[in-house]
């Protein structure tokens, strides 16, 4: 028996924050979601404090400082023609 591939979610922070919105207004969670292309459970555990980050996926491994020190690094190689094309 094979799982069925994840549906990837592709929704934005304004689109959650607009359903929230909606919600403070009055507007039922399950009404707000389907306006806004937001899961209505994710709405429902913002409703109810159950999800405090505003990002999906796990934490980075790299803070912002270090992932900008290898950009630049990696941006200083390629403008050396170090690695060159890989086959």
């Amino acid at each position: 028996m094979s799982k069925k591939p994840r549906k990837i979610l592709a929704y934005s922070q304004e689109q959650i924050q607009d359903a929230l919105e909606d919600i403070g207004r009055g507007s039922s969670v399950v009404s707000a979601a389907r306006r806004h292309g937001v899961p209505r459970i994710t709405l429902l555990y913002k409703v109810n404090g159950k999800i405090k980050k505003n990002r999906m996926g796990p934490n980075p491994i790299l803070s912002q400082e270090e992932e900008n020190i290898l950009v630049n690094w990696i941006g200083t190689l390629a403008k050396a023609g170090f690695p060159g094309e890989i086959k």
